[in-house]
C-alpha cells in the first residue's frame, strides 16, 4: 500500500485539473466527491480511479473500492483537490458518457429540454428533479453550463449517473426527432397560455426551459407546439428556472396520475 505525500504526484495532479472544464473535456473525466455521491455510482459508470483520504482509509479500510483502482492520499493532499468546504475523505474520478439523441429519445414519454442555462445548482436541481419524476431524459443546449461542473454533480444528487442525459445539443434537430416520434413540446414563455389549461401531459411531452435571465431564445420558442406560462398572482415578475421547471415537469405527472 502507497500512501502519496506529495501534491506533485503525477495522477494526483491531473485529478486536480479537472476542477477546470478544458480539463474535463479533455480527459473525458469527472470528479464524484463524498461518500452519498459516490455510493449513488451506477454500475453503468466506468471508475477510472478512487481517492482516499488517509483518515478514512485508516477508519474504512478499502471497503467496496477496488484497491488496484484506489489511491490513498495524506490528509492535506487530499485537501487540495476537492471542492467541498468539509471533505468526507472520499472521491471518485469517472469516465463521460455520451448518449446518441436518435436512440434515447425513442418512446419517450417526458423530456426536460434546457437552453442556455447557465447557473450550475439550477441545471442540477432540474436534473434531480427529472429524475425524481421519472423522465426520460433532459436535453442540454451547447450553451448550458458543463454537465460535470462539481456544483453540478453534486446538486444532482445522484441522479447524473441514472438518468440519460444529451449534452452540447442542436435543440431544432433533438425537436425534431421528438416531434416524429409523437411527442408535444411545450416551452415556458410569459406570451404563453395558462399551463394548467394547456393539456401538458396529456400525452408524451417535451419541455422547454430557457435561461434564467432572458428565458428562450425566440428562435428556441418557434419550435415549440405550444407556449405556456405558469400563473404568478403575486407581484413577482419570474421564476427560478429550477424551480419552473419543477411546477412543469410536476403538472405532467399530476396529468398523467389521473388519468
Amino acid at each position: 500500500m502507497l500512501i502519496i505525500e506529495s501534491f506533485q504526484n503525477r495522477t494526483v495532479k491531473k485529478i486536480n485539473s479537472l476542477k477546470t472544464a478544458s480539463r474535463r473535456e479533455e480527459y473525458g473525466l469527472f470528479l464524484v466527491e463524498g461518500e452519498r455521491l459516490v455510493a449513488e455510482i451506477s454500475p453503468k459508470t466506468d471508475v477510472w480511479k478512487y481517492v482516499l483520504a488517509e483518515s478514512y482509509f485508516n477508519k474504512h479500510g478499502y471497503g467496496k473500492f477496488d484497491p488496484d483502482k484506489t489511491y490513498i492520499l495524506v490528509d492535506s493532499v487530499f485537501g487540495k483537490i476537492t471542492e467541498t468546504v468539509a471533505p468526507q475523505g472520499v472521491l471518485a474520478v469517472c469516465r463521460q458518457r455520451d448518449y446518441t439523441a436518435e436512440y434515447v429519445l425513442q418512446n419517450t414519454k417526458l423530456v426536460c429540454i434546457l437552453e442556455n442555462v447557465t447557473d450550475p445548482g439550477n441545471l442540477g436541481t432540474i436534473i434531480r428533479t427529472a429524475y425524481a419524476a421519472g423522465a426520460d431524459c433532459v436535453v442540454l443546449s451547447r450553451g448550458c453550463v458543463d454537465l460535470h461542473n462539481p456544483k453540478v454533480v453534486r446538486a444532482t444528487m445522484g441522479a447524473i449517473f441514472h438518468l440519460p442525459i444529451i449534452k452540447d445539443a442542436n435543440l431544432a434537430d433533438v425537436i425534431d426527432i421528438l416531434k416524429n416520434n409523437g411527442s408535444t413540446v411545450f416551452a415556458a414563455h410569459l406570451n404563453g397560455k395558462n399551463v394548467y389549461e394547456s393539456g401538458i401531459g396529456t400525452k408524451p411531452s417535451a419541455i422547454l426551459i430557457g435561461n434564467e435571465a432572458v428565458g428562450l431564445t425566440e428562435d428556441a420558442a418557434s419550435l415549440a407546439d405550444s407556449l405556456v406560462k405558469i400563473p404568478m398572482p403575486g407581484r413577482a415578475e419570474s421564476l427560478n428556472a429550477s424551480v419552473a421547471a419543477g411546477i412543469l415537469i410536476y403538472e405532467t405527472v399530476r396529468r398523467n396520475c389521473n388519468e
